[in-house]
């Protein structure tokens, strides 16, 4: 929702983790995650912030993508069957804020975003079991 998801203060080892499945044209489309903890502002979540599962395979091309979206780090191609992927959010947090403390005491809005360019259409992403955890001490 419009408010995110409120990570308790304090709390550690904060993680995103969903299944999905995705048909883009190769190099071309695809689907990233991004992260807020305004509302307004979003990152992209680096690869390195991917810690198990599928990860990105691909880049978004430099023919015809949308202004600001060449070369970001993309889940492209074809996956037919679901897979998981696990995101350390605190790592995300940390890199927005600049500091240590990870995504205790934020509300953190994810966005799972489809990036295409201006040709070759597909069927996109499939997202299902989307799921929030930390621990709280």
């Amino acid at each position: 929702g419009a408010s995110g998801i409120v990570v308790p203060a304090g709390s550690t080892a904060a993680t995103l983790t969903f299944g999905h499945r995705r048909r883009y044209e190769s190099g071309f489309d695809g689907g990233t995650l991004a992260v807020s903890l305004n509302g307004t502002n979003y990152t992209f979540v680096p690869a390195t912030s991917i810690t198990a599962g599928a990860t990105y395979n691909g880049a978004v091309s430099n023919s015809c993508p949308p202004a600001g979206a060449a070369g970001v780090s993309i889940f492209t191609g074809v996956q037919t069957a679901f897979v998981s992927t696990t995101v350390n959010l605190d790592a995300v947090c940390n890199s927005i804020t600049g500091g240590s403390a990870g995504c205790g005491g934020q509300s953190v809005r994810v966005a799972f975003t489809s990036i295409t360019d201006c040709s070759t259409t597909d069927d996109g992403w499939f997202i299902d079991n989307v799921n929030v955890t930390a621990c709280v001490p």
